[in-house]
C-alpha cells in the first residue's frame, strides 16, 4: 500500500516499520484473522482432520459435486476440500451447517447433503437466526414483566386500548317488542390481565431488528359499552312507522384484544416502549331485552 504514497523508498520502509513493526505481511494477516476468529467465536475445521484423499479423488473423476463437468474442475479442489470438511465436521458433531453460496456446484452438493443447507444470500441466512434471537428477547421481556413490570407494559397497554378503542367495533345484539336502530356512543376499557403469562409464548415476536423488536401481546379486558337505541312501531292504520322514543343501555363484555408493542433499545436493560398499536376486531355484545326509557320511568304512569 505504501508504494502508492509516492514517497522515497527509505521513507516507505520507515513508515511501514512504524505501522507494522518487523512482522511480515503473512504474519500480520494471520494475527488479524486469528483475532477476528476469536472475536466472533468461529470454529475452525481443518481439512486434514476430516477429508480422506480417496473420497476427494473419487469425486474428481466421477464429476460429482462440488466438481463440475468442465475443463477447469482441477481449480475446484479448494472448494471440494472445504465442502467435504464441512460435511465431515457436521457429521462428527451431530450438527447442521448453513452454507451461504451462489456457486452452482456448492449448491448442488448441499442439495444432496443431509447436513449442509445451502442458501443464496447472507440476509436469508441471518433471518434463520433472527427468530431465535427474537424469541430470546421476548422471554427476557416476559421475565421482567413477571418480576414487577419495570417498563410499565400493563399500564401502557391499558392506556393505548382506551385511546384506540374505536378500533374495536362492537355490534349490539338485543331483543325488543319494537323495531329499533342502535348507535354505540361510548366505550371504556378496563384491562384485566395479559394472556398466557404462564408460558414462554405470551410475548410473540412479529418483527425484529438490531435496535427494536415488535411484540404481539394478547390481553383480556372488560369493555363497558353504552348504546343508544331509537324505537319505532308499525301503524297498521296509517301504514307507517311511528316513533316510540329512545333509550340507552350499558353492557359489560369481556374481550380479548391483540396489541403490537414496539420496544426500542437493547433488551432487556435498555429497552423502552416506543409505540403500541391496537389491532382492529369486531365483537358482538348482548344488551338483552330493551325498551324506550319512558316505559321504565314510573312518572309516566298513573298509580
Amino acid at each position: 500500500m505504501v508504494q502508492a504514497w509516492q514517497v522515497p523508498g527509505t521513507t516507505q520502509d520507515e513508515i511501514a516499520s512504524q505501522l507494522f513493526g518487523s512482522d511480515s505481511v503473512e504474519s500480520i494477516s494471520r494475527k488479524r484473522l486469528d483475532s477476528f476468529a476469536v472475536g466472533i467465536g468461529a470454529v475452525i475445521a481443518e481439512a486434514g482432520d476430516h477429508v480422506a484423499v480417496r473420497d476427494l479423488i473419487e469425486r474428481y473423476f466421477a464429476h460429482d459435486a462440488p466438481f463440475g463437468d468442465k475443463e477447469t474442475k482441477k481449480n475446484e479442489f479448494p472448494d471440494a476440500l472445504a465442502v467435504l470438511t464441512l460435511e465431515s465436521w457436521a457429521v462428527k458433531n451431530d450438527a447442521y451447517v448453513l452454507v451461504v453460496t451462489k456457486d452452482s456446484d456448492w449448491k448442488a452438493y448441499c442439495a444432496t447433503s443431509a447436513r449442509l443447507i445451502g442458501v443464496d444470500d447472507l440476509a436469508t441466512a441471518l433471518g434463520c437466526f433472527q427468530r431465535e434471537a427474537a424469541d430470546y428477547d421476548c422471554r427476557q421481556l416476559l421475565q421482567q414483566f413477571l418480576a414487577g413490570d419495570p417498563l410499565g407494559i400493563e399500564k401502557a397497554v391499558g392506556v393505548a386500548i382506551n385511546e384506540q378503542g374505536w378500533k374495536i367495533e362492537f355490534i349490539p345484539v338485543a331483543d325488543s317488542q319494537f323495531y329499533f336502530e342502535e348507535d354505540v356512543t361510548e366505550t371504556e376499557f378496563e384491562l384485566i390481565a395479559v394472556q398466557g403469562v404462564g408460558c414462554d409464548e405470551a410475548f410473540d415476536p412479529v418483527e425484529y431488528a438490531d435496535d427494536y423488536i415488535v411484540v404481539r401481546i394478547l390481553v383480556d379486558a372488560l369493555a363497558h359499552i353504552t348504546c343508544t337505541f331509537t324505537f319505532d312501531m308499525w301503524d297498521g292504520i296509517d301504514k307507517e312507522y311511528m316513533s316510540m322514543g329512545s333509550g340507552s343501555a350499558t353492557a359489560t363484555e369481556q374481550v380479548g384484544i391483540e396489541v403490537l408493542v414496539t420496544f426500542a433499545g437493547r433488551v432487556p436493560d435498555r429497552a423502552r416502549i416506543e409505540e403500541i398499536e391496537v389491532l382492529s376486531k369486531r365483537e358482538h355484545v348482548s344488551f338483552g331485552e330493551i325498551e324506550p326509557d319512558w316505559m321504565s320511568n314510573p312518572d309516566n304512569f298513573d298509580e
